[in-house]
């Protein structure tokens, strides 16, 4: 339980992080402007997605601390805080700087490291959610791309 417990403290700790950067976010008029994917839902569900995505990934890393040591466990370690560290930085690069073509990069490489890691395992699950929602984020971006160089 106490390995669970530490991952939900990380994973919320940068998803809290994430948020002191993302200001208005979903609502802020810059946001709103970007050409939305129409399957774009409401702003409230992407918390409930977050909420439910960093439980699931909480669960699955101390699954990970649990069955696992030494190298292995390292290089697990190494993996998580190399995707925490995006997911945390990809908020004030997106909706900071809006810096769209940076933030693309930062999905990307969250996305193959979910792909590389999670699967791996058995993760498919919860990694399952955390790549629909960067296919989700990767469409916006790349609309919102599409819109920057239209102008």
């Amino acid at each position: 339980m106490l390995p669970f417990l530490a991952f939900v403290l990380l994973n919320f700790l940068g998803l809290y992080i994430g948020g002191r950067f993302t200001g208005p976010g979903v609502t802020s008029s810059w946001y709103q402007t970007l050409d939305q994917a129409p399957w774009t839902p409401p702003g409230w569900v992407f918390g409930v997605a977050w909420t439910t995505v960093m439980i699931g990934f909480s669960w699955f890393m101390a699954g990970v601390w649990q069955g696992t040591s030494g190298e292995v466990r390292s290089r697990w370690m190494l993996a998580f805080a190399a995707l925490w560290l995006l997911n945390v930085a990809w908020n004030p690069v997106f909706f900071v700087w809006h810096q769209l073509a940076a933030a693309l990069v930062i999905l990307v490489l969250l996305l193959l490291g979910v792909v590389g890691k999670n699967w791996t395992r058995n993760g498919g699950v919860f990694g399952g959610f955390f790549i629909v929602n960067n296919v989700q984020n990767t469409q916006k971006i790349q609309l919102g791309l599409q819109g920057e160089s239209g102008h």
